[in-house]
Parts: C-alpha cells; sequence; structure tokens
C-alpha cells in the first residue's frame, strides 16, 4: 500500500513539474503589426489609441515601436497608424485598428 501512494505521489509531481514547465506564457505572442502614418485603406475596425515607451537611458525609437506594436498585438490590431512620435523618440502613440 505504501508503494502504490508513493508511485502516485512521483506520478503527480513529475506531471507537474511537466506541465509547469510546458505551460503558455501570459503575454500574447507579438503578431504581424503594419505601421504606418497613412490611414488604414478598407474594412477596418477602429479598437482605441495604443501607446509604446521605452525607459532605458539610451532608448532608441525602435524600441519605442516595438513596444507600441505590442501593445496593438494584445488588443487584436493588425494595423497602427502612428500618431505622434517624442522628441527623443522613445514615446509613440498612435490609433490600432483590425483589418480584413
Amino acid at each position: 500500500m505504501k508503494g502504490l501512494i508513493f508511485c502516485i505521489l512521483v506520478g503527480v509531481g513529475v506531471g507537474s513539474l511537466y506541465v509547469g514547465c510546458n505551460s503558455m506564457g501570459v503575454k500574447p505572442e507579438e503578431i504581424s503589426v503594419k505601421v504606418s502614418r497613412e490611414s488604414p485603406s478598407g474594412d477596418c475596425k477602429d479598437l482605441g489609441d495604443v501607446y509604446g515607451t521605452s525607459n532605458k537611458i539610451r532608448s532608441t525609437s525602435e524600441e519605442g515601436l516595438e513596444d507600441l506594436k505590442m501593445d496593438a498585438s494584445r488588443k487584436g490590431a493588425n494595423y497602427v497608424q502612428i500618431e505622434t512620435f517624442s522628441a527623443m523618440g522613445s514615446n509613440a502613440k498612435g490609433r490600432a485598428f483590425y483589418c480584413r
């Protein structure tokens, strides 16, 4: 009986480790988001404002833009119309759209 309980506990422990190590991440995967200053054409749904920022000392506009794209992908967007960049380029604001 003790051997059976031990085997069950070991099995549950190994199974828990396997599931815990192979679970999906909390953050959504970045999808392909097109970014432009132009208004989207075609059948597009407005999903609202999106923001991107980089808090590094020597941040670049690309880092702010990547953060903006992640914000857009979290909202289900595949197109962002850029509205503003900060003077240093590390902050960006845009409008997210889902286009068919």
